[in-house]
């Protein structure tokens, strides 16, 4: 999967879930240096920084890599919530993450407890 592939899918999930303006958001150099001004939602930071994947540090890149694998669990945590609550959801600009946001009081507790450790600033 290219890189920023990985971007997309793990910031659209991490911003759905993360508080705003954390400095320990996967990547927020990165925003801040490249997307300055982009408001967030809608896909709009993760398209900007698919815009400058050539720029993207290499930390964020090992961070988005490290996110992907935690996604890729995380998915299969949730597939069950997904199903249920997100059906008509479509994946793609944060859609599946929002919906799931929406729904924080009805997951699982094992999908709620996986999307939590997405939250959880790196050790």
């Amino acid at each position: 999967m290219k890189v920023c592939a990985r971007v997309v899918v793990a910031l659209a999930v991490v911003f759905a879930f993360a508080a705003p303006a954390r400095a320990d958001v996967p990547c927020a150099a990165d925003i801040a240096k490249l997307c300055k001004g982009v408001p967030p939602g809608g896909g709009r930071i993760q398209d900007c920084l698919k815009q400058h994947e050539a720029e993207v540090s290499a930390e964020c890149k090992a961070r988005v890599d490290e996110l992907a694998k935690e996604l890729q669990l995380a998915a299969a945590v949730c597939r069950w919530d997904i199903g249920r609550l997100c059906s008509g959801e479509h994946p793609g600009h944060g859609k599946l993450a929002a919906c799931l946001k929406s729904h924080e009081n009805d997951l699982s507790p094992a999908c709620k407890k996986q999307l939590e450790s997405l939250k959880a600033p790196p050790a």
